[in-house]
């Protein structure tokens, strides 16, 4: 049954009934060896069901001598492109010997695959290049185990620079920076490696100087996003602490010391020109920073009043903007009622917006890390997250374990999956569920989710980098106008754009690899891997 040296080149193949493109059969009733077999420049319209299938397990009830363990090795297949078929590769080898090798499949183009690559049995040096099955590359040999550890280099590939993060033209003080780079530290700090870690490094001995100030921070903007960062620089401390970190962080306490509240509630504005405004987004930006610096600086009668209030401003802020009718939350609430985006009654904005929605879902999870155990009110936010993953798990694509855009308006025209929530909600369901917060049934759930994003969302670069795609790049929330606002914020400028409506959570750009869905997918994958999942199950 021995075959070699057979060369096809420049065929045209289309048929329904045409079952497969290149065909290797064996079996151990043939053995011999199959070796040097060349396919190039072949364009094929359909087949039923693989482009190249290598068998060496066919017919295994035939009647026959068996013992003839054959071999194939040293196939090469090239440039060959076919529209629609159920796997690309399939590989069907002997379990109990590597008889299958030196496989090469390079500058193929497979779409409308069905089910993708099948290799089973042993094999060895099996190796694409440029192989792409529906428009993503295919790596057989991938060059990571996990996909925190994948993603974290393939951000610092693309971007050398930390300070330089999510597209940024100069050194920037940002909450996005401090997001991503965070979830890099848990990734050094779960696997090791000095390149992340002088990374990390290299930001806060950018941004921070010697005295404590930081570039680009100013404390009179009152503005929440600029306190997540440092969350990361609280982090850093604790490993590794140094006097202008600890600066800075005093610097940032300061701020929240000061930021004004809304009258009633006492709950954070979100920013100076946000005034008299609750957004789900500054939840997750002041309160966990808060509660983490107070635990670890200061004594604990004072640290148990800021738990306190911080307990408080995220309860309140969930009855606040809980819609009743979905069991989600709106993006935000205006005290005022004056806003252009605000309901005159409620004080809401117009929908549930899936990245509001996570933000306010990882800031309980993040308050819980940082409240000692023996809080008195833990089981209370234990019981609102509960409330929360329940209304997240409800609103859960069914068919791909993802989230829409516009959570609360998942069928209407033009609402998309979208990346950033669905990283978060993976994570914060996965990590829930391990600290016992919550049930096997939300596990479940999160690993659902987490299988879709890779499915729908990671896509693997021809320089064996992977992007997190389908991130929206921003939305919010006005600014508007009114007396108050002007009081608080004399310089601002209206942006009617910003109306809360469906419409307009559609009309923002979309891009790949924004930090917003970056580090809480590599959280979500750190989850996973706890788990026991790798980048090849």
């Amino acid at each position: 049954a021995a075959c070699r040296n057979v060369f096809a080149h420049n065929n045209n193949m289309d048929s329904p009934e045409l079952e497969r493109v290149i065909r290797i059969k064996t079996n151990t009733c043939r053995g011999g060896i199959i070796e040097n077999i060349y396919a190039r420049h072949i364009k094929v319209g359909q087949c039923k069901e693989s482009v190249l299938k290598i068998n060496l397990d066919y017919e295994p009830r035939e009647v026959c001598c068996r013992g003839y363990v054959p071999t194939v090795r040293n196939i090469h297949v090239s440039d060959v492109t076919c529209e629609k078929s159920q796997y690309g590769v399939q590989i069907i080898a002997l379990d109990s010997v590597c008889n299958v090798y030196d496989i090469y499949v390079n500058d193929c183009k497979f779409n409308g695959v069905k089910s993708g690559n099948s290799i089973k049995g042993q094999t060895s040096n099996v190796k694409f290049k440029n192989l792409l099955i529906n428009g993503n590359v295919v790596l057989y040999d991938k060059p990571y185990k996990h996909y925190s550890e994948w993603l974290t280099y393939s951000e610092m590939k693309r971007t050398p620079k930390s300070y330089l993060l999510d597209f940024a033209k100069k050194p920037r003080w940002s909450y996005v920076m401090g997001i991503e780079l965070e979830a890099m530290l848990d990734t050094y700090l779960k696997y090791g490696g000095d390149a992340i870690l002088h990374y990390c490094k290299e930001y806060t001995d950018t941004m921070i100087n010697t005295d404590g100030s930081i570039r680009g921070y100013k404390l009179e903007d009152y503005n929440l996003d600029n306190i997540r960062t440092g969350h990361f620089v609280a982090r850093m401390y604790q490993q590794w602490p140094e006097e202008k970190n600890l600066l800075a962080m005093q610097l940032m306490m300061k701020q929240l010391k000061d930021q004004p509240r809304t009258q009633k509630d006492k709950v954070y504005w979100h920013k100076a020109i946000y005034s008299y405004q609750v957004w789900l987004d500054g939840i997750f930006m002041g309160l966990p920073f808060y509660t983490l610096t107070a635990r670890d600086l200061l004594k604990p009668r004072q640290a148990k009043k800021i738990y306190d209030d911080a307990v408080n401003q995220i309860s309140i802020t969930y009855q606040r903007t809980l819609d009743p009718m979905t069991g989600l939350n709106r993006h935000a609430y205006d005290e005022t009622r004056e806003m252009f985006w605000a309901d005159k009654t409620t004080g809401l904005s117009q929908h549930c917006w899936g990245r509001a929605q996570g933000w306010y879902t990882m800031a309980l999870i993040e308050l819980l890390d940082a409240l000692p155990e023996d809080y008195a009110r833990h089981s209370e936010l234990i019981e609102l997250l509960k409330k929360d993953l329940d209304a997240i798990i409800k609103w859960q694509d069914k068919k791909t374990g993802v989230w829409y855009q516009v959570m609360d308006s998942p069928t209407r025209d033009g609402n998309y999956l979208e990346a950033t929530c669905s990283s978060m909600f993976a994570y914060a369901l996965l990590k829930a569920a391990r600290k016992g917060y919550v049930g096997e049934e939300y596990r479940q759930a999160g690993v659902c989710a987490y299988e879709g994003i890779i499915k729908n969302f990671i896509r693997i670069n021809a320089d064996e980098t992977i992007s997190l795609t389908n991130c929206c790049s921003v939305a919010g929330l006005g600014p508007g106008l009114s007396d108050k606002v002007l009081k608080a914020a004399p310089n601002v400028k209206e942006n009617k754009k910003r109306d809360g409506s469906f419409e307009y959570y559609l009309s923002e750009p979309i891009r790949d690899n924004d930090a917003k869905g970056v580090g809480p997918f590599i959280w979500a994958s750190l989850e996973m891997e706890a788990l026991g999942y790798t980048t090849d199950n």
